[in-house]
């Protein structure tokens, strides 16, 4: 998450365009009335989510290795995509982003190659390339591939 401070007769709705965000998006990582912001206030600002993604708030009892399970993605992949490590502690009202139910997700790893990620990814190779168009195969790449619903 970025750090963006508000300036002289910015309004909220100003705000959230700025970044291609809904007044939404904004509130549900800010704790605070975003109506009755001013200048100078600090606003949380989310990675943008994309139609892949969703938000998640962490409740009392979570942990990453059940969020992964109920989500259906990898731990390591969902560490990876909040910048966490495996072995960090995660706590109630702390936000995730998470793939969407028809979305699934992988981050390179040195050594991959078309076949892993089709492997992986579970579809052919012409659906990942039309859905991700720049693949170097470098380490922590995120590639997206999207359902057909």
């Amino acid at each position: 998450m970025d750090i963006y401070v508000v300036k002289e007769n910015e309004t909220i709705e100003d705000i959230a365009n700025r970044f291609n965000l809904t007044v939404n998006d904004l509130q549900e990582v800010n704790d605070l009335n975003l109506y009755e912001i001013k200048p100078g206030d600090e606003l949380n600002i989310p990675f943008i989510l994309s139609q892949d993604f969703v938000y998640y708030e962490i409740e009392k009892g979570d942990t990453l290795r059940n969020i992964a399970k109920n989500k259906n993605i990898s731990i390591k992949t969902l560490a990876h995509l909040n910048g966490l490590d495996l072995d960090d502690y995660i706590y109630p009202s702390q936000i995730l982003i998470i793939p969407k139910d028809n979305v699934k997700v992988y981050i390179t790893e040195s050594g991959d190659t078309i076949r892993d990620l089709e492997k992986e990814l579970g579809f052919k190779l012409e659906k990942i390339i039309e859905d991700n168009p720049e693949i170097y195969l470098v380490e922590n790449q995120l590639l997206i591939e999207r359902e057909i619903t």
